[in-house]
């Protein structure tokens, strides 16, 4: 089984004096190490949604400035939605949680010089949910309930004014009748209904083309054919 690591701090001389330990005690336990180390937050949006990352490990003090400290990327990630295990450290560990506000969900301080004693002690809590299907599931069910929730919202806001009343008079109604599988076919003929629309848009726009200038035509192809490659995508994805 593969074990990610995201770990971003400023000093990779450091990073590398410790890492060799991490991958060993992985090794020793059945996972597959890969450690994708990050000098500043700048590339986080690239990683941290990503299923197959594991924890997350972030320095406090970084090269950057104030705006990209430990406890900023920290509090990034959560408003963004992820609630990847953390480790979060500094030479004064002291304060570490103060700086997280409220952000302390599921994060694990430590001095600098521990860091490695408190990456194997969360490597062993996610070695334990891996093997605990009691977890597994309540983690499986908390996802679809998310992903629940966010289909129901899409459908609401297609019904723009109206969507209060379509959640009273449709969802609310029929309760668990109108669940996971119904809101997943509305949303989906939704996009497949939008791709249309998209497609129909462009072939009028390319038959205005064909009424403008040789001249025209290439200056507005562009932003014009942008849309079409949008809805065969999408169209790809929910054939």
């Amino acid at each position: 089984m593969d074990f990610k690591i995201l770990w971003i701090d400023d000093e990779p001389s450091w990073v590398a004096s410790v890492r060799g330990s991490i991958e060993d005690h992985l090794k020793e336990r059945g996972f597959t190490p890969e450690i994708i180390h990050l000098e500043d937050g700048g590339q986080i949006d690239d990683y941290i949604f990503r299923a197959d990352i594991d924890i997350m490990i972030v320095d406090y003090n970084l090269d950057e400035g104030e705006d990209s400290s430990g406890d900023k990327i920290i509090e990034y990630v959560r408003n963004k939605g992820s609630f990847l295990e953390i480790v979060f450290y500094s030479q004064d560990p002291s304060a570490l949680l103060n700086k997280l506000s409220a952000h302390k969900e599921h994060v694990h301080c430590s001095a600098r010089d521990d860091v490695d004693e408190k990456i194997r002690e969360l490597i062993a809590f996610s070695k334990y949910k891996y093997g605990n299907l009691g977890y597994m599931r309540g983690s499986v069910i908390a996802e679809a309930i998310d992903i629940e929730n966010l289909l129901e919202e899409i459908a609401v806001a297609s019904f723009r004014e109206q969507g209060d009343r379509f959640r009273t008079r449709v969802i609310d109604k029929l309760g668990t009748t109108y669940g996971l599988s119904q809101k997943y076919v509305y949303v989906q003929g939704l996009l497949k209904s939008t791709c249309s629309d998209l497609a129909a848009r462009q072939d009028r726009t390319l038959d205005d083309n064909k009424r403008l200038g040789p001249a025209q035509a290439r200056f507005l192809r562009p932003a014009r054919d942008r849309p079409r490659i949008g809805a065969e995508i999408a169209c790809m994805l929910f054939p």
